[in-house]
């Protein structure tokens, strides 16, 4: 039996008119966010920690422990509590990643500034530790425009959702 609660809404297309965060002036702000994240998050998947295929919430409100949802969830609330509230200019986006020959769902954070637009990513686990993710423009990132899916939509506070498979 499934059982599927779904808060989180997912865009299947892209917002006309993004606002920009100004580069220049947040640019140490934004990457001091990341790295405040970045020391404090533990990657676990949501069987491990929830029992469940997909459980999003903020980073922060789950002690510090979450997949990339969560994690690019806590970018972007730390961003925000860094810089304050952009408009849509923070998006937790889906898109496929590839690991081997497999491609699989994967949220991670855009950043749109003047400069152009930026990603961030949950780290990982390589062989020899936790790899963290910089901010990369998604021109150059390994993300080629058909494997962004849309956009994740959460609501205020970020417990959003539980899926039961």
């Amino acid at each position: 039996m499934k059982t599927i609660i779904l808060t989180a809404v997912m865009l299947m297309f892209t917002v006309p008119a993004l606002a920009q965060i100004p580069h220049k002036e947040n640019i140490k702000a934004i990457k001091h966010a990341l790295e405040y994240v970045q020391e404090r998050g533990t990657y676990v998947s949501d069987i491990k920690k929830h029992g469940v295929v997909d459980y999003g919430i903020d980073l922060r409100l789950a002690d510090w422990q979450g997949d990339c949802e969560d994690w690019a969830l806590a970018y972007k609330g730390q961003i925000e509590d860094a810089i304050g509230t952009q408009g849509n200019s923070l998006r937790v986006m889906y898109v496929k990643a590839r690991r081997y020959d497999e491609y699989f769902a994967h949220a991670v954070l855009f950043i749109e500034t003047t400069s152009g637009t930026y990603l961030i990513e949950a780290p990982y686990e390589g062989r020899y530790g936790k790899v963290y993710s910089t901010m990369v423009k998604v021109k150059h990132s390994h993300y080629k425009p058909e494997q962004i899916i849309g956009q994740l939509v959460y609501p205020k506070p970020t417990i959003s959702y539980i899926i039961h498979m």
